[in-house]
Parts: C-alpha cells; sequence; structure tokens
C-alpha cells in the first residue's frame, strides 16, 4: 500500500506543481537534423530524411542524440515483439501491430515481417495505416485511459516523427492519434506509454526530454525500466 500511495503522489502532485514547467513546452525550434513543434499538451518531433542514423538498443548508454522507449514488455521485464539490434535477432515477432525498422539505412514504419532488417522494434499496437485510422484499437478500454501517450509513425515524405505529451500532461489514444493525422502522418505504431515513456533529444544547442516517472523512484516502487529503445545519433 506505501508503494502505491508513493506512486500516486510523485504522478499527482507535480500535474498541480508544474505550471511553469509547462509553459516551457511552448518553444519550437529547427536544426538540420529535426524539426520540434510544441504547445502544452503535445511535443511533434519530425526527423529530417537522410539526416540521422537511427538504429535500436537495448540500453540509453551509448553516443547517442536522440532515444525513444519503444516495445511493450512483461511483467519479467522482457520485450513484446520483435527486436533486431546490429543484424542479430534478439526476440521473436508477434503477429500484429507494426514495427520501426531500419534496412539499407533507411527507416521505416512497416506491417508485416522485413527480411535482413539492421534495426527491428516492433509495437504491438498499430493506430494509422496507409491513412486509415484503427478505430477499433481506440475504443478499447485502455485506449480511453487518460495516461501519458507516444507514438512513432512516418508521413507521406518518408520523414520519421515522435509526438508525445508533454511531462504529466495525460492524454487518451486518439487523442495523440488525432495529433499525428493533424500533421500528416500516414503510418502510426503506438510506444510503450504510461510509466514507459523516457525520450531525450538533443543537437548540443537544444536538449529535450521527458521521463514520466524518474529511475530512483521506479526502483523504489519495483518499475521496470524499458528493455528496448529507438536511438539516433547526427
Amino acid at each position: 500500500m506505501k508503494k502505491i500511495i508513493l506512486y500516486v503522489l510523485i504522478l499527482v502532485i507535480p500535474i498541480f506543481a508544474c505550471a511553469k514547467l509547462v509553459e516551457m513546452y511552448s518553444n519550437d525550434y529547427s536544426c538540420e537534423f529535426f524539426t520540434v513543434k510544441s504547445d502544452n499538451k503535445f511535443h511533434i518531433i519530425t526527423f529530417k530524411k537522410d539526416k540521422v542514423n537511427f538504429g535500436v538498443s537495448n540500453t540509453t548508454k551509448g553516443n547517442f542524440k536522440f532515444y525513444v522507449n519503444s516495445n511493450f514488455f512483461g511483467l519479467d521485464g522482457q520485450p513484446i515483439g520483435g527486436v533486431v539490434i546490429d543484424g542479430k535477432r534478439t526476440n521473436p515477432r508477434v503477429d500484429k501491430g507494426g514495427s520501426f525498422v531500419v534496412k539499407d539505412g533507411k527507416p521505416n514504419i512497416v506491417f508485416g515481417s522485413v527480411d535482413n532488417a539492421k534495426y527491428e522494434s516492433q509495437s504491438i499496437i498499430w493506430v494509422v495505416k496507409k491513412g486509415v485510422v484503427n478505430n477499433t484499437m481506440l475504443k478499447q478500454p485502455h485506449a480511453k485511459k487518460e495516461v501519458m501517450r507516444i507514438l512513432m509513425g512516418k508521413n507521406k515524405n518518408g520523414e520519421i516523427v515522435v509526438i508525445h505529451s508533454n511531462q504529466y500532461v495525460l492524454a487518451t489514444m486518439k487523442e495523440i492519434v488525432d495529433v499525428a493525422i493533424k500533421n500528416g502522418l500516414t503510418d502510426v505504431i503506438i510506444l510503450d506509454s504510461g510509466s514507459s515513456v523516457d525520450l531525450m533529444l538533443t543537437d548540443g544547442n537544444y536538449t529535450h526530454s521527458v521521463k514520466s516517472v524518474p529511475s530512483d523512484i521506479k526502483q523504489m516502487v519495483g518499475i521496470k525500466e524499458p528493455p528496448v529503445y529507438i536511438t539516433g545519433s547526427f
């Protein structure tokens, strides 16, 4: 019970104490590698085509300029869905959802298996495929819950886009998918959300990060860290 109370306090109290912090998220940014658009609820990060070396890793430790948690995972901490790192499959695919893959140096969002991919991170939830919204998924009970949300997709130009709700800002799945559609995403997968949200982005001049639950708090209350991350370097 003490763990539950502590977890609730950690998530709820900052909602009322971070008004000034949320205001800081309204700053847009653009550089050679990515653009950022934001408001008080969502961040939209668009990676410029052919400017980022994407990968998949089981750690955030490395010379990364970008990382974001990806696969959902079980109570045992093991990822659910396909994982390929440096051409080696470390976790089997499942027959649903969609994947972020890198093949021949090109990142993509796909639905189904891809042979000879150098990197793969599979989500068990897809929400937009070729411009068609998966309304069945959006009607599921878990999709209607308000939690911190994060997704990845691509637009018609083939650019990879990440959208997340800001720190301590809660949203339904439909709310974040509506933002994706509004911003022209044609293919979208949901990344593990809620307490798993963990993203960092920097070009040396600009730095942005969001983590729904700090690592020390996770250790205190027994929440596992994400086992798989999509990464980027410039």
